[in-house]
């Protein structure tokens, strides 16, 4: 049964290989207008929004790094695993937007346009996002770690679970990290996972 799964595996993966140079990158499609254009709410009114949203699902503390036009957050959530108790913190990072502006050059003495970072937009879009991820973990969908596991922080490294792992996606060694070689698989189902603690 499981040389069958293998083999079934492996002319899977070829045909996936013979096609990549076909296929789309996922996600990537024409997206026309991007989300949000032309939002009038405030930063701050977003950022008030989603602690406002975390808190209600439990998160805590929930914190906000500003730098300029960019921001970051971070938040702990409380979780369950086979009933141990695990407490984890979260960070998410607004993805970026700009929007053109017409300013005066005084130099040039005339008006030119020129792209200033709109965190409006990126706010908005992080608001729903969470929004549809808190509501798929309260009504049973997924857990909550498995939703967030990506962007779990590991403090000593200063980085997220994905950041840790994104070489090894890259390189195409995260099958070996994960499986080991073949022939040391005996059994699918006998595969574990080692959880990070934060």
């Amino acid at each position: 049964m499981h040389r069958r799964h293998t083999s079934e595996h492996h002319a899977y993966k070829r045909k996936i290989g013979d096609m990549s140079q076909e296929r789309p990158i996922f996600g990537k499609i024409n997206q026309g207008t991007a989300p949000f254009k032309g939002t009038q709410v405030d930063p701050a009114d977003s950022m008030a929004e989603i602690s406002k949203l975390l808190k209600k699902y439990g998160a805590r503390p929930v914190q906000w790094t500003e730098e300029g036009e960019n921001y970051q957050l971070r938040f702990g959530i409380m979780v369950e695993i086979e009933n141990e108790r695990r407490e984890f913190a979260i960070q998410l990072t607004p993805p970026s937007f700009s929007r053109r502006v017409k300013t005066y050059d005084k130099k040039l003495q005339r008006y030119i346009q020129e792209n200033v970072l709109d965190s409006r937009r990126g706010l908005r879009l992080l608001f729903f996002y969470l929004k549809s991820k808190l509501e798929a973990i309260a009504y049973g969908l997924i857990d909550a770690q498995e939703e967030f596991l990506s962007q779990i922080a590991i403090p000593q490294l200063g980085k997220t679970v994905y950041e840790v792992i994104k070489p090894a996606l890259k390189s195409g060694e995260i099958e070996h990290a994960l499986l080991g070689h073949e022939h040391e698989v005996k059994n699918v189902d006998e595969i574990t996972t080692t959880v990070i603690e934060s």
